[in-house]
């Protein structure tokens, strides 16, 4: 009986004590209990497995400053679905203020609840929920002025402004606090590194330095303040401060063990970049990459000794240096790497280098690597991209020059001697195939696959095998559905790899098999070999001249010219690939040799025009002037809608005009010609042929502009509804009739049309192409009203006996661009 009641008694204290509005100390303690190891234990739990979390997820950057805080909400959130675990800390808080507040008489009685808000506002803060975190510390200093953590929420408050860029409000406010005398070493600690942060945000570096130096004057452990003195470091090496910084990484090191393993490496990185030894930087690198513990740090290390070296070849210009930084840079690339910008330096330099060697080929491929590792939206990768297309045309025609020296090389074999050249290829080629197949097979780097148990023997059952088979299966066979006749049955989206299959099969066949299925597809016919070294010639001459002309190379274009006059050259080639040898030389300063050359123009070419520049300085600009004068003329009958004469002259003079500046301007205004009289097909191949042979003129870019981005517009051929749409257009058509009676027609027309006061009607004369003229009627906003006035013309204008159709402006657009008028009448039956 005493027990039950010592029972009944101590329930009825707990039930008293839960009630938050009585200021007892039972209540006080019962709330402030509950809320700290339960809501607070639970929440602060979650918030540093949070704050882990996140910074475990980031990768640290050392390209450019670090922060003075890792965290970067804008690197974490990238999965936006996904709930954050701040957000359970934040609920943890919130129950925590719901269920133990004890607000009584406007006064909080529960003696920690400060702690609640306060990890309220630091889970909003890491939720990226900056002003709902702000208004929760307001919270604090408002309700619990007498706080022990008034000075932590005015920290993490002005931590709030810097995020919000107010870096000025935060570096007054911060300045105040310090003037305060209640604060803790952490507090000052916090408050520096604050300040050093919103200086740096400022571009004032210097009060960075003093505000980074007062936080390390405090004294704590490496494991705290190695993040502040790295940042101090890296202002040294930006202000070129290189001794004070070179001693601050050396102390960095010196805490080995103590902090991150990214730091120590990246302290031994940077301190190279301001050290005076190039051989005892090159040392210290050397022995950490020997360090088994830094394989994970392989590539950043290779390429700071490849850095180390290309900066040493551009100070002193030793060989030796710049081709040993293109072995780093390449054991840099070799290395597992995760960072996408550090590869990109790579490739980048290895471009550079190659370009300033002037192997433009490979540094055009290197550029194109580089470009895959950028956002394509930043300035650098621009910058990259346009230097990358000026290399286009040159890549172009090498890749063009391997291939047509290869074939002809192939070409000049006879059966035997292509037979064995196949052969040797082909065992080489299956020896390295085979070599492949014996280190992967099985390895997790060919097959992500788990351990097969040995019971699992049967084939069906074991995925490597499965895998083998299937990819065996496609090469030969391509992509085949499973259903009957599969073996028999192409579909129309299978035929476009017709010729892969094919080439699969004949890669699963023998090796003399394959050499003979090979020798099949050898040009035999002396017209189709013919064709290919003409085209060889071509490519030569196109190359030479893109050396000249784009690169400034003489030297090298020189080389391309003399290999093209071995090849018993086109007789026309001859004289302008001497007349530019000739030019080159002059611009080596070779002067004997290149008078030698204009000697041979003169009197074994006479009749060129290139004998007729050197004989005459001031031929080539007489001409220029009457290309001018052509062009202006063409142009003018192109404005005169006579699209077949403009051609005429442009066709003539772009034969004419080998090598003139205006040539690209001919080639333009033909391409638009053509586009007027045979309509949108013809005039992209114009185009196609323009953005090729002149990509680095401003009309070829125009072409490429054009094809890229306009004709995709128009590429659609089909036609709207008859009567669907508000612009209509009546249209009559001149077959073979002459100017004069068209224009009388259009004047006839046009003042009858003036009598319609309710519509803005009026005519005009279209080019359709050189049979047919149309003249359209402009201004009808219905199917119907062009009915009605096509039948009050007829019955005005007996003499108007020209078919006539009515579309509406989107066909009419149509029609025009495709010259496919018949398909119109066709459809709708006119």
């Amino acid at each position: 009986m005493k027990s039950n009641f010592i029972y009944i008694f101590f329930i009825i204290l707990i039930l008293g004590s839960c009630s938050r509005k009585k200021d007892k100390f039972l209540n006080k303690k019962f709330h402030s209990t509950t809320t700290k190891y339960n809501y607070l234990f639970n929440g602060n739990n979650l918030f540093i497995q949070g704050v882990d979390q996140a910074n475990s997820q980031l990768t640290e950057s050392f390209w450019e400053l670090i922060p003075i805080e890792k965290f970067d909400l804008k690197k974490i959130n990238e999965k936006e679905d996904e709930p954050s675990i701040f957000n359970d800390a934040e609920e943890k808080a919130t129950l925590a203020i719901q269920k133990h507040s004890m607000s009584i008489m406007g006064e909080e009685r529960n003696p920690i609840m400060d702690e609640a808000y306060l990890l309220l506002g630091k889970s909003r803060y890491y939720d990226g929920r900056y002003i709902p975190s702000l208004e929760a510390f307001n919270y604090i200093l408002y309700k619990y002025p007498k706080s022990e953590l008034i000075n932590e929420v005015k920290i993490w408050k002005e931590k709030i402004n810097v995020k919000l860029n107010q870096n000025e409000f935060a570096q007054s406010n911060l300045r105040d606090l310090l003037e305060q005398n209640n604060l803790s070493n952490l507090d000052k600690y916090n408050i520096y590194s604050l300040l050093a942060q919103t200086a740096i945000n400022m571009q004032e570096f210097d009060n960075a330095i003093f505000y980074l130096k007062k936080s390390l004057e405090i004294g704590f452990k490496p494991e705290t303040i190695y993040r502040n003195k790295f940042l101090l470091s890296q202002l040294y090496e930006k202000e070129e401060i290189k001794d004070t910084a070179y001693k601050e990484y050396s102390e960095i090191i010196d805490f080995n063990r103590k902090i991150p393993r990214e730091f120590y490496i990246q302290s031994y990185l940077n301190k190279s970049n301001v050290a005076d030894s190039l051989n005892l930087s090159v040392i210290e690198l050397s022995d950490l990459v020997k360090d088994y513990e830094n394989y994970k740090f392989l590539d950043i290390i290779n390429f700071q000794l490849a850095k180390l070296y290309l900066n040493e070849y551009k100070a002193n210009e030793q060989k030796g240096d710049e081709l040993k930084s293109i072995v780093f840079f390449n054991k840099s690339l070799e290395a597992t790497s995760s960072d996408n910008y550090l590869i990109s330096r790579n490739y980048l330099n290895l471009a550079e280098i190659n370009f300033n060697n002037k192997n433009y080929f490979k540094a055009g491929l290197y550029y194109d690597s580089t470009l895959t590792k950028l956002d394509q939206k930043t300035k650098e990768a621009r910058t990259i991209n346009r230097r990358r297309e000026s290399l286009n045309d040159l890549i172009f025609y090498e890749t063009a020059k391997q291939k047509s020296d290869s074939l002809v090389a192939l070409l000049s074999m006879n059966e035997e001697q292509q037979y064995k050249f196949f052969e040797n290829y082909l065992t080489k080629l299956d020896s390295e195939k085979q070599k492949i197949v014996n280190q992967d097979f099985g390895s997790e780097n060919s097959l992500n696959v788990k351990p097969i148990k040995e019971s699992a023997v049967f084939y069906f059952y074991n995925p490597n095998t499965v895998s083998y088979g299937k990819t065996n299966f496609r090469n030969y066979w391509g992509n085949r559905k499973l259903k009957d006749d599969w073996r028999w049955s192409i579909e129309e989206r299978e035929k476009s790899v017709k010729k892969k299959i094919s080439e699969s099969a004949i890669a699963n066949m023998g090796v003399e098999e394959r050499i003979k299925a090979i020798l099949k597809t050898i040009p035999k016919a002396s017209k189709e070999i013919d064709s290919i070294k003409k085209s060889r010639q071509e490519v030569y001459y196109k190359l030479g001249s893109i050396y000249k002309d784009q690169f400034d190379e003489p030297q090298l274009s020189n080389v391309i010219f003399y290999d093209l006059l071995t090849f018993n050259s086109d007789k026309q080639l001859v004289p302008p690939t001497k007349y530019f040898i000739y030019k080159n030389l002059v611009s080596l300063d070779s002067l004997n040799a290149a008078e030698n050359l204009k000697n041979q123009i003169i009197e074994n070419y006479p009749e060129s025009k290139y004998a007729a520049i050197l004989l005459d300085p001031d031929y080539n600009l007489n001409n220029l002037l009457n290309s001018y004068d052509e062009y202006k003329k063409a142009y003018e009958i192109y404005l005169d809608q006579k699209f077949e004469e403009s051609l005429v002259i442009c066709e003539r003079l772009v034969k004419e005009l080998e090598g003139d500046v205006l040539l690209p301007k001919f080639e333009l205004l033909r391409a638009q010609c053509i586009a007027k009289i045979y309509g949108y097909d013809q005039y992209e191949k114009a185009l196609e042929a323009l953005k090729l042979n002149y990509s680095a003129t401003k009309e070829g870019k125009n072409a490429e502009i054009i094809i890229n981005e306009i004709l995709p517009l128009v590429k659609d051929k089909s036609f709207k509804k008859i009567d669907e749409g508000n612009s209509f257009k009546l249209v009559y058509e001149f077959l073979d009739s002459a100017d004069d009676i068209i224009e009388d027609k259009i004047l006839q027309i046009n003042e009858y049309l003036k009598s319609i006061q309710a519509l803005d009607l009026k005519a005009s004369k279209d080019y359709y192409n050189n049979i047919t003229t149309f003249v359209v009627i402009h201004g009808i906003t219905s199917f119907e009203g062009g009915v009605g006035l096509s039948e009050n013309i007829a019955e005005l204008f007996d003499k108007i006996i020209e078919p006539s159709f009515i579309s509406s402006s989107t066909n009419y657009k149509t029609i025009q661009i495709h010259k496919n008028l018949d398909e119109y009448k066709l459809k709708n039956s006119l």
